[in-house]
């Protein structure tokens, strides 16, 4: 018995000890890829700092609470306002996209007044780097092209274990007749481990690229004259990638600290149940929904438009995916709405807004910090 968990144990370590892998653009998404992903709690993940060389992290035990699928487009597939920036080689060839695909919203202050929906971001990848040139969204209900005034490079090529970069980027969002949001951010991306990394979704062969963000917001309002800074958390990014993973097979995202308070998890997965399967989230009688600010330290909005008067269900869903609040459950007539979500007295972390009723459901992601 001791003989065969010998050999067994054997078996595991060299079948997972691999030679370190070098990343290129090939190993990235091109136009038409799809990539599902699964959000997972950060409950139980404790050493995300573990690194180093040959490594063996096992996520094993994440559990998908929803999903969600990402999708990459050509830049002349995107909204013709939205491509300004993006799409002209001769006037704006720092910012000539290869690639766009919807992201997650801009953190604004909740001081700026502004809101930002239906973000799509440019990337433009080539040999040497991959590298965020701007975003596309509808600011305030009108439709907008932001190109960034100098680039992030969120990865350098040829990616190899030990490798260090840095770049500043900045952009500002103009806002008639008030003033303008303008941020300013720093990122430092080290390739800090290789190894195998086990989710759910398989075994993979990955680099570990973990990334520092720091980012100032200057709000400035035109009628007064009169603009204020607003230093933002540092973020941590820890992101494993493999050969020909499109997008990391896991990223988590943190608030630095001396231990780092985990924000969100997210990995490529396969179709699989979760908390919230099991209604129809294809044709939903709800539209425009939209929470702000997100990030946010104790309340946000939660807004959007019913097509026709309905019963709605709004509930609140910590990171394990237990129901801690039910905002409202009553009939709401067609049209615009909003209700505060107010997590003033929860702890810091990722919670889950669903929006539901008897055909239907709806979830977004909310942080608190």
């Amino acid at each position: 018995m001791k003989k065969y968990i010998l050999v067994s144990s054997l078996v595991l370590f060299f079948g997972l000890s691999k030679a370190q892998i070098t990343i290129s653009k090939n190993d990235f998404a091109n136009a038409g890829d799809t990539f599902r992903i699964s959000t997972a709690s950060g409950v139980g993940i404790n050493n995300v700092d573990s690194t180093g060389a040959n490594m063996i992290w096992d996520y094993s035990s994440l559990t998908s609470l929803s999903q969600t699928v990402d999708t990459f487009v050509s830049v002349a597939s995107t909204p013709a306002l939205y491509q300004f920036y993006f799409n002209n080689q001769f006037l704006y060839p720092n910012t000539k996209a290869t690639i766009a695909t919807k992201i997650s919203l801009p953190s604004i202050p909740s001081g700026a007044g502004i809101t930002i929906s239906n973000a799509i971001g440019y990337a433009k990848v080539n040999s040497t780097s991959y590298a965020q040139v701007g975003f596309g969204a509808t600011i305030s209900g009108i439709p907008t092209s932001i190109p960034y005034d100098s680039v992030d490079y969120q990865y350098r090529f040829p990616m190899n274990y030990g490798n260090v970069d840095s770049c500043k980027y900045k952009f500002q969002i103009s806002i008639p007749s008030l003033g303008y949001l303008r941020r300013r951010a720093r990122r430092v991306n080290h390739v800090d481990g290789w190894g195998t990394l086990i989710t759910p979704y398989g075994t993979f062969q990955t680099l570990r690229v973990k990334s520092f963000i720091y980012a100032t917001d200057t709000i400035y309002i035109s009628a007064i004259m009169f603009g204020t800074q607003i230093v933002q958390p540092t973020s941590i990014e820890y992101k494993w990638i493999g050969i020909h993973s499109g997008i990391p097979y896991l990223q988590i995202n943190a608030n630095d600290g001396v231990i780092p308070t985990i924000t969100s998890v997210m990995y490529r997965d396969s179709l699989r149940p979760s908390i919230f399967t099991g209604v129809n989230n294809l044709e939903n009688p709800v539209s425009d929904i939209e929470i702000y600010p997100n990030p946010s330290n104790a309340q946000s909005m939660l807004s959007f438009s019913q097509a026709k008067s309905s019963k709605i269900s709004i509930e609140i869903y910590d990171a394990t995916g237990k129901m801690i609040d039910e905002v409202y459950s009553n009939m709401l007539p067609e049209g615009f709405t909003t209700f505060p979500i107010n997590l003033s007295n929860k702890a810091t972390g990722l919670y889950f807004v669903r929006i539901k009723n008897d055909s239907f459901s709806v979830v977004k992601k909310l942080n608190k910090i």
